[in-house]
């Protein structure tokens, strides 16, 4: 279906068109193939599609241009999916945000629903309280919209100010408790968690709030890495990292089962890392027994981080992982009856028993003047050079003087380099 859509917009000729539905098909088509792309070259399709909508005019909002109130809200709409597309692909390529984002004053959508809207209607529809079909798109656009003001407009926008050391703690956590009050009164106090849309939409909100949050106390800001992180500040990250994992474990239920084509796109690596890292010297308590069920479930509900041997972050993950587990298991003896709490962990070792390979030197590829779809595109990258590159600098092994690392001694920057390759899932046949 992906590649007959392609031919048939390649046949209609979409990127000389100045056609809605034709655009609406071009914008579908990147949501179906988002997690099949690398990041890099997946933010310049999205690009693709905002240069069309550019070209429409949907960056001016479509009241101040005399257009009827169903165009209005139509270009709206569309303009704001486009537009939070490109937004995640800038943030994944570690490109920033785009230029184009300075530049617009098209209005966020309307809280209707869709049979509020028609297209001969001649009165403005009135805006619902409460939860309509558009909850999840307007949560989505409320946190961009908080982003881009608090990031004062700046070319990486609001996460470049939440990790920035310089910008006082005290006014981040207050820019997110703002942040968090809005979506809570507007949006989430209304939902169902028995309605699937509902609840898919409040896991947004939540784990997008606690990514703000565990960003702006991260201790990759500090100098000394964290070293001088005091314990209450390190007892709220763990309890962060572990609530956003739980929220992704929310993915294995029924009723979200229909939504995995989105959940499957957004794992927060960072809490996950994060998590890892403390749990080599947080062993026992209430916490780490929770933690060990939810990570367990993590590789479980995203098995690419248990078998690719290619990716050099699943790789280090699961060599993290692993780590983290005996340093776990050393602190209890022996009791066939305990229970298991991390029943994956044989199949992980056995996954990463093996180094991934070294690549072999690619030849220069030919130019190609038409865009790539997923079945015709290939990356030619290296992995080999990167992960021994990570392993030196970061020693897997987590020895140091025959002393385990903590988390001052763990460097937080080759992490980072890795997250923003690969923050998206691995397709077949591409990297």
């Amino acid at each position: 279906y992906r590649f007959a859509t392609w031919q048939s917009l390649l046949g209609a000729a979409f990127i000389k068109a100045s056609d809605m539905i034709l655009l609406q098909a071009y914008t579908l088509y990147l949501l179906s193939v988002r997690g099949d792309y690398d990041p890099r070259s997946f933010w310049i399709l999205t690009g693709v599609a905002v240069r069309i909508g550019q070209r429409m005019g949907l960056h001016r909002d479509g009241a101040s241009l005399g257009l009827s109130i169903f165009d209005v809200e139509m270009r709206r709409r569309l303009w704001w999916q486009i537009m939070i597309l490109d937004g995640r692909a800038a943030q994944l390529a570690g490109t920033g945000l785009s230029v184009l984002d300075r530049l617009t004053d098209t209005k966020a959508p309307l809280n209707i629903n869709d049979s509020d809207l028609y297209p001969n209607m001649r009165e403005p529809p009135v805006e619902h309280t409460g939860v309509t079909e558009m909850i999840f798109t307007l949560v989505r656009c409320e946190i961009g919209n908080h982003l881009h003001r608090s990031g004062n407009k700046s070319y990486d926008g609001g996460w470049k100010q939440l990790g920035d050391p310089t910008v006082p703690l005290a006014d981040k956590d207050k820019g997110i408790d703002e942040l968090e009050g809005r979506i809570e009164s507007k949006f989430l106090r209304y939902c169902d968690p028995v309605i699937p849309l509902h609840l898919l939409s409040t896991i947004l909100a939540k784990s997008a709030v606690s990514k703000m949050r565990l960003v702006a106390h991260h201790p990759r800001q500090y100098k000394d890495k964290g070293a001088s992180l005091p314990q209450p500040e390190k007892d709220m990250l763990l309890d962060l990292s572990l609530k956003m994992l739980e929220w992704d474990s929310m993915q294995s239920d029924k009723i979200v089962q229909r939504f995995l084509w989105h959940i499957k796109n957004h794992f927060q690596f960072d809490s996950l890392l994060y998590l890892l890292v403390e749990l080599r010297t947080c062993t026992t308590g209430s916490l780490p027994d929770r933690a060990w069920p939810a990570i367990n479930k993590a590789f479980e509900n995203h098995p690419e981080m248990m078998t690719s041997s290619s990716n050099a972050l699943y790789v280090a993950i699961r060599r993290l992982t692993l780590k983290a587990w005996e340093a776990r298991e050393a602190a209890f003896p022996p009791q066939p009856e305990r229970p298991q709490l991390f029943p994956l962990a044989s199949v992980i070792q056995s996954t990463t028993e093996t180094r991934p390979k070294r690549a072999p030197a690619d030849p220069q590829p030919a130019a190609n003047t038409s865009i790539p779809h997923p079945e015709t595109e290939t990356e030619h990258y290296s992995f080999g050079d990167q992960y021994e590159t990570l392993e030196h600098n970061l020693d897997l092994n987590f020895e140091a003087d025959g002393q385990p690392f903590e988390l001052s001694q763990f460097d937080w920057v080759d992490w980072d380099s890795l997250l923003q390759d690969y923050d998206a899932p691995p397709s077949t046949g591409q990297l």
